[in-house]
């Protein structure tokens, strides 16, 4: 009785009452039924799904490297249930910067995945894509390609069963391209990303617009390119559909724009974007905003580029 209503207070995100009563139920479990009773396993399980905010994060590593323990003796070295431990311990290990640990057991889980399955299993594409995400984050970069190229390869055998997974595989391998300078070769994937959200989420709604805009944001940080001025005009038509063409919900997107027109020297589309932007702070705020200031210096920015500092000066004047 523990244990369910522990997952019931779960689902209600009263997740330190949850801890409270697996807590209770594991020590009775282990008293009264020794350590490796798969009772006791289904409530470590419970505790170690428990967010990271609950409870102390050693007395979770503690807690996985208990269960891979047992698991280990109960079922082999080599078993789907002991690579989702070592798959939860890297990540616990990661979470905390801890990325040199964290490897290993990442790259044990793979091995059993790719032993235990077929090639092209969701799980073997999981944990390559935990790989390769990981060595991303330890800056290196050729080797987070080869296991993101691994996570994504097969996402077409199982996009319908787990869209968002395959939209989160497909966009880590256009984002390991980017890390590299490889732009070109990360576009496609940032195409294919959007062809799965198209299949996730109805065009029409601000979920929509938001996922654009972070994917347009996203290669502008790393340079820009002609396909995140295609994703902010989109997010920006999008936008003017859903809440009309002066609405303040418009003006990020034709700043974001503007931005990306003007870092591709494309300088007329960037003018005309930040003028409407900061029309329309200026009809919602007023003069005197931060926003406006944002937009007036963003539109000055691109009057330096083309050394039209005449037209800069009174615009960075009335920003500040």
């Amino acid at each position: 009785a523990q244990v369910e209503l522990g997952a019931l207070l779960v689902n209600r995100g009263e997740f330190t009452e949850a801890q409270t009563l697996f807590t209770a139920a594991l020590d009775a479990y282990q008293k009264t039924l020794g350590e490796n009773h798969e009772y006791v396993i289904i409530v470590w399980r419970h505790l170690i799904k428990l967010p990271q905010t609950t409870g102390n994060v050693a007395e979770k590593q503690s807690a996985l490297e208990h269960l891979l323990s047992v698991q280990e003796q109960l079922f082999g070295v080599e078993q789907p249930q002991v690579a989702t431990t070592l798959n939860s311990l890297g990540f616990l290990l990661q979470s905390q910067g801890k990325f040199e640990s964290a490897l290993p057991f990442y790259k044990r889980a793979l091995a059993i995945r790719q032993k235990v399955f077929d090639p092209g299993h969701v799980d073997i594409a999981l944990s390559a894509n935990n790989l390769g995400f990981l060595l991303g984050d330890m800056q290196r970069f050729e080797e987070a390609l080869i296991y993101s190229k691994l996570a994504a390869a097969d996402v077409d055998s199982w996009m319908a069963s787990n869209p968002e997974g395959a939209r989160g595989h497909v966009l880590n391998l256009g984002f390991a391209h980017l890390q590299l300078g490889q732009t070109k070769q990360a576009i496609p994937h940032f195409r294919k990303t959007v062809a799965i959200l198209e299949t996730m989420l109805d065009e029409n709604t601000p979920a929509f617009i938001q996922e654009l805009t972070y994917l347009g944001e996203t290669l502008q940080g790393f340079g820009g390119d002609e396909f995140s001025i295609e994703l902010f005009t989109r997010a920006g038509e999008i936008g003017k559909r859903i809440y009309g063409s002066d609405n303040i919900n418009i003006a990020p997107l034709l700043n974001s724009l503007g931005n990306a027109c003007n870092e591709l020297e494309k300088y007329d589309l960037a003018e005309a974007s930040l003028k409407d932007a900061l029309a329309i702070n200026i009809q919602h705020y007023g003069q005197n905003h931060l926003e406006v200031a944002a937009t007036l210096g963003n539109l000055a920015l691109v009057y330096e580029d083309q050394r039209e500092f005449q037209l800069a000066r009174p615009l960075l004047e009335r920003s500040l």
